[in-house]
């Protein structure tokens, strides 16, 4: 049967651990930090999906935070196989094929091949049983060092449940992998400047934000501070409202700052007690 339901196209498993190396700023030879955050993670999963099945449709933004929990699972599972000098694809593989899969040839979508095999449990045991296992995996994991025996069948015991979880938890790998690249690049790695979007680009030049502009937080006698923009003061005066100053009379930067969303970025943030401070943005 043809599925009339909306999917993203598969993503090869080699692109992902191409993506996520940059982001791995753990030692090499470290491996407890990667364990305990794999360990964690795999609460994360058992925690959400568990939390799904008790309360239903109650349960707001289930599917984001489960395929969330999973992406940040497979990051740490991808880095415990590169410390182990294995692919994590590998990996995955090897996990199909212990006789509870059955795989099908699906038309692909990657342009880079036209022919997927696709891997699915012949007999999937109830979402209790495969989280259970999933977290068993994960904590037999934690008892493992670099160089010894048996770390491979470990890591393939693990991949066979999480592959599990997944089907169980009815979320989409390829979604799980995806979502998982583009979280860790863009909060890991610096952001290409020139593919930020401009969602004012459409808009009237009198709708839209500068290309660059500058905003002066002068502040009075009084303690208030105020913006000015070209020489007009703008909005109102703002004091800290407390007793203790906290700096809150300036928090006015950091809602200009967000002008990057936009695309804009803040090139420059200064501040010199006999002056003025000033924030300096610049459409790139």
């Amino acid at each position: 049967m043809i599925s009339t339901r909306s999917e993203k196209p598969s993503i090869l498993l080699r692109d992902y651990i191409d993506g996520a190396k940059a982001t791995d700023r753990f030692s090499d030879t470290d491996l407890q930090p990667i364990l305990l955050g794999l360990f964690g993670e795999v609460g994360g999963v058992m925690a959400a999906s568990k939390k799904h099945k008790r309360e239903g449709d109650a349960f707001i933004g289930y599917r984001q935070a489960v395929e969330e929990e999973f992406g940040d699972a497979l990051w740490y599972f991808n880095a415990l196989c590169k410390r182990h000098d294995v692919g994590m694809d590998q990996i995955l593989a090897n996990a199909t094929r212990n006789g509870k899969y059955k795989t099908e040839v699906a038309a692909s979508g990657l342009l880079s091949g036209t022919l997927s095999e696709v891997s699915s449990v012949t007999a999937l045991p109830n979402l209790d049983n495969t989280l259970l296992g999933l977290g068993k995996a994960a904590a037999d994991l934690l008892y493992t060092s670099k160089g010894q025996s048996g770390v491979q069948v470990k890591l393939i015991t693990f991949a066979d449940c999480y592959l599990q979880a997944l089907q169980a938890a009815g979320v989409s790998f390829a979604e799980v992998a995806r979502l998982n690249l583009a979280k860790v690049r863009g909060r890991f790695l610096a952001s290409d400047i020139s593919q930020l979007p401009t969602f004012d680009s459409e808009f009237t030049d009198d709708e839209r934000i500068p290309a660059e502009f500058e905003i002066v937080i002068r502040e009075r006698k009084s303690g208030q501070s105020c913006l000015q923009w070209n020489g007009v003061f703008i909005g109102d005066p703002l004091t800290d409202n407390i007793g203790d100053p906290d700096g809150y009379r300036f928090h006015d930067v950091f809602h200009f700052a967000h002008a990057d969303g936009f695309g804009y970025q803040l090139c420059r943030y200064a501040s010199d007690v006999s002056n003025p401070l000033k924030a300096r943005f610049s459409l790139n």
